[in-house]
C-alpha cells in the first residue's frame, strides 16, 4: 500500500515537472508619460517592445499597453522600448507582481510646419508607349 502511494506521488510530481504548459511568466503594462499644464498624464503604449536583454525572447504590448512574457533563466534584465520615448531597463525578480512601466517622452514638438511645392512638369519626359515598342525592346 505504501509503495503504490509512493509511486502515485512520484508519478504526479514527474508529470508536473515535465508539463511544458507550466511556464512561469511576468505580466504588466507600458504607459507613456505626457506632461500637459504641469500635470503628468499616462497613455497606454500600443505595440511597445518588451524583451529580455541579450536574448531573442520578447513580446509587444496590446491595445491597452498590457503584456505577458515568459521568464528566462538567462537574464533578469527586461528592456522596454517605444518609438519617441526613452528606453528603460528593469531588473525583474522571478515572482514580481504586475509591472507598471512608465516611459518618458524624448521630445515634444510644439508645432510642425509642412511645406510642399508641386514640381514643374517636364513635357519632354512624357511619351506614348504602345505594345509594339515594348516588344521591340525585349520587355
Amino acid at each position: 500500500m505504501k509503495m503504490s502511494f509512493f509511486l502515485l506521488i512520484l508519478f504526479a510530481l514527474a508529470s508536473f515537472a515535465a508539463n511544458p504548459d507550466h511556464v512561469h511568466t511576468i505580466s504588466g503594462a507600458v504607459y507613456g508619460v505626457h506632461h500637459h499644464d504641469g500635470e503628468a498624464h499616462l497613455e497606454p503604449l500600443i505595440a511597445a517592445n518588451i524583451y529580455w536583454n541579450n536574448t531573442t525572447i520578447g513580446t509587444t504590448s496590446d491595445a491597452d499597453g498590457r503584456f505577458t512574457l515568459a521568464l528566462t533563466s538567462m537574464t533578469n534584465q527586461l528592456i522596454v522600448r517605444y518609438v519617441g520615448y526613452a528606453a528603460d531597463t528593469l531588473t525583474v525578480a522571478p515572482h514580481s507582481p504586475f509591472l507598471e512601466i512608465h516611459l518618458q517622452t524624448l521630445h515634444t514638438l510644439q508645432e510642425v510646419t509642412v511645406h510642399a511645392e508641386k514640381p514643374h512638369t517636364l513635357h519632354h519626359l512624357h511619351e506614348t508607349v504602345n505594345t509594339q515598342s515594348i516588344t521591340q525592346q525585349g520587355c
